[in-house]
């Protein structure tokens, strides 16, 4: 089975996720704040950069 991600930085990309049924991970250098996105309960990266790793 083959795993979708939605790779975003706002709560509507968080709903969006869900909608689609697929994984989230936040980036907090966006829109909203690190805490706001946090409290969403899915993986939150400091920087895009981050995903690589």
């Amino acid at each position: 089975m083959i795993k979708s991600y939605l790779v975003g930085d706002t709560e509507h990309d968080y709903e969006v996720a869900r909608a689609m049924h697929a994984d989230c991970i936040l980036i907090a250098n966006g829109h909203q704040s690190k805490a706001r996105l946090q409290a969403l309960g899915v993986p939150v990266l400091d920087d895009i950069r981050s995903l690589v790793h």
